[in-house]
C-alpha cells in the first residue's frame, strides 16, 4: 500500500510543530519582540537539503511517516445518543464532562506529536548521512 503525500504536507507538518511551538510560548505570557517574529518566519522549513536526491521510494515512505505521525485530540462537539429516553441525559452528560477530560488528556497527546516530529527529523538525518555514504563510497 502506497500513500500519496505532497510535498506541501510535510512543509505543512514543520510549520505545524513551529506554530505549536509558538502559540505554547504565546500562552505561557512570554512576549515576543519583532525581531524574534522575524527570525521565525526566516527560518528553513525543508526536511531534507536541496543538493539530496532521494528515491521515490523514500520520499513516500518520509511523506507517510509524517502524515501518519499525527495523534492530535481534537474537541469532540457533536454527541448523540441513540437510546431514547436516557439519550438526551447521556449527551447532556457528555457535554459538561468532555472539556474536563479533554483538558486532561490533551498533554500527553501533544507530547506524543512533539515525540513523533523529533523521531522524523532524526530519521532525516539519517537519511542525509547515508546518502552521502552512498556517494562517498561510489568515488
Amino acid at each position: 500500500m502506497t500513500l500519496i503525500i505532497s510535498k506541501s504536507s510535510i512543509y505543512n507538518f514543520l510549520d505545524e510543530r513551529i506554530g505549536r511551538a509558538l502559540s505554547h510560548r504565546f500562552t505561557s505570557h512570554a512576549s515576543f519582540t519583532l525581531e524574534e517574529a522575524n527570525k521565525v518566519g526566516d527560518l528553513n522549513h525543508r526536511l531534507f537539503p536541496e543538493n539530496i536526491h532521494l528515491s521515490e521510494d523514500s520520499i513516500e515512505q518520509f511523506r507517510a511517516i509524517s502524515r501518519l505521525s499525527r495523534c492530535g485530540l481534537e474537541s469532540m462537539s457533536g454527541f448523540t445518543s441513540h437510546r431514547p429516553l436516557l439519550g438526551p441525559v447521556i449527551v447532556f452528560v457528555k457535554r459538561i464532562c468532555w472539556p474536563f477530560i479533554f483538558a486532561q488528556i490533551k498533554r500527553p497527546f501533544l507530547s506524543l506529536e512533539d515525540f513523533n516530529m523529533l523521531l522524523i527529523e532524526t530519521l532525516a538525518k539519517q537519511q542525509v548521512e547515508l546518502e552521502h555514504v552512498k556517494k562517498v563510497s561510489h568515488n
